[in-house]
């Protein structure tokens, strides 16, 4: 099918010509004198709008808000040279692209172009996040102790008002998800969400003084406005800010309700904010406007009926990203995630299945993959991983030819043989059983090679299917060189 242009033009010998631009671009075109007149019924919605505003003032520049929001499509806007001066407010209330009038059939032609080439790629990596994320929705909350399907079902119930929402629980239950999902299936879903963190290791708070701090919830408010602001950590919230978002919802409450010149306020708190304001550390009028819609999302010690069902979603997507091919967690590794007490958390939950999936061997998760929760929980047996012992520790095989930056002259790089195998290999893991780093691993096999080739630039090029050039710049920045016996 044929990507559509809406023309919205008021001049009919200028829309004409407009439609025979777009036509010579294999684009379908339809003329409105204005974006109001356009009945959507029967038609395809457009891929793209040209939008003329003949004087850009109030009511024009509410118009092409109103069709930016309904056609969801990129528009151009069309300006007299006389009203360039209008064009910063023009791009705010929506235009991606601005043509000055007179304008040449090719300007025009570039512009259709580069905005269908830009709204296509957006499509393609929507699709992508879609395919390896999904879109956010309830779907996503994996609930199966009624602790959590409470919690799941107030979070349905509030997506569909406009009221603030306060998300309470320890760090790691799933406060931000449960803001993204509130705000994905709410009336606002296709306007901005926009998300400061206050407190904590890189957070708003550790760059910033409070009055940075009150500055920035400011530009926030007006980034959100028609959409919704995520404050997360509100218990952090300095007093300057608490003031001035008090003052702000304060106003927003006795104004006439109008969505699009309102926030959709949701805060999170991993704090008891009723203590906090007790202890006099926040303000008590500002609790009871951020604490309209409570929804308190328990720990996973307090809801372990969810631990087997989370345990195999996250093990679904690190072997979907990795391709190891590993089955299930067995019984006896799901009583052990069930008897500990996960102080992180389900944030520590699938850490730890993607620390157990890079270390497993076999088709399933045992005990042995989570040797540093079997250490802490009484009655199971901490054992080394099945990775330890692929790569035997006291059988060495020193590289022939290869010195590293770091390395003696006399030795090259220690590598273990396989058992039963005259091969040799490069470790996956450190001694302490973490995965190395990318580079390190690329540097020994660089190692290997030369050694294996004996310094043969152009032998080892082409085995490591890398171009000399190549082959010589990743050796300078690994420090290596080559030594002929």
């Amino acid at each position: 099918m044929a990507k559509t242009v809406l023309i919205v033009n008021g001049d009919p010998a200028e829309s004409l010509h407009l439609s025979e631009i777009a036509e010579r671009l294999g684009l379908e075109a339809h003329s409105v004198g204005d974006a109001a007149a356009f009945n959507p019924n029967g038609k395809p919605a457009p891929d793209l709008v040209l939008f003329d505003l003949d004087a850009p003032g109030p009511d024009s520049l509410s118009a092409l808000r109103k069709a930016r929001s309904e056609f969801d499509a990129p528009i151009i806007a069309l300006l007299d040279a006389d009203a360039t001066s209008a064009a910063d407010d023009v791009r705010a209330a929506g235009a991606a692209d601005i043509l000055i009038k007179p304008i040449s059939p090719e300007r025009v032609e570039s512009a259709f172009k580069d905005l269908l080439k830009i709204s296509m790629l957006e499509t393609e990596l929507a699709e992508v996040r879609r395919q390896f994320d999904g879109e956010p929705d309830f779907a996503k909350i994996i609930a199966v102790s009624s602790e959590m399907r409470r919690a799941r079902t107030l979070a349905q119930r509030a997506a569909d008002l406009h009221l603030p929402v306060l998300l309470e629980g320890e760090p790691g239950t799933g406060k931000k998800l449960f803001a993204k999902v509130i705000h994905a299936a709410g009336p606002r879903h296709n306007l901005p969400l926009k998300v400061i963190r206050f407190g904590g290791t890189g957070s708003a708070g550790a760059s910033a003084d409070d009055a940075g701090l009150a500055m920035l919830m400011d530009e926030a408010w007006s980034e959100a406005k028609g959409g919704t602001l995520f404050l997360e950590e509100i218990s952090d919230l300095p007093p300057p800010c608490q003031e001035r978002l008090s003052e702000r919802l304060a106003a927003q409450s006795v104004q006439q309700f109008n969505p699009s010149d309102s926030v959709r306020l949701i805060c999170s708190s991993s704090g008891n904010l009723i203590e906090q304001v007790k202890k006099g550390k926040f303000r008590e009028d500002l609790y009871f406007r951020v604490n309209v819609f409570p929804i308190w999302l328990p720990p996973l010690r307090d809801r372990t009926e969810d631990i087997p069902v989370l345990s195999q979603h996250f093990l679904s997507q690190v072997i979907a990203e990795e391709g190891k091919p590993i089955e299930e967690i067995d019984g006896p590794a799901i009583a052990l995630l069930q008897t500990y007490v996960w102080p992180g958390n389900v944030r520590q939950l699938e850490n730890a299945i993607f620390r157990a999936v890079a270390l497993a061997d076999g088709e399933r998760l045992t005990t042995r993959e989570f040797p540093q929760i079997t250490s802490q929980v009484p009655g199971f047996q901490a054992s080394a991983p099945p990775a330890a012992a692929v790569f035997s520790m006291h059988q060495r095989y020193e590289g022939p030819a290869m010195i590293g930056g770091n390395l003696p002259a006399t030795r090259a790089i220690t590598l273990t043989p396989f058992p039963n195998s005259a091969m040799v290999g490069i470790p996956a893991l450190t001694e302490e059983g973490e995965i190395r780093r990318l580079d390190e691993v690329e540097a020994d096999l660089i190692r290997l090679a030369l050694g294996h080739y004996r310094g043969h630039i152009t032998e080892v090029a082409r085995r490591l299917g890398i171009g000399r050039s190549t082959l010589y710049r990743k050796m300078r920045e690994f420090g290596l060189s080559v030594r002929h016996n």
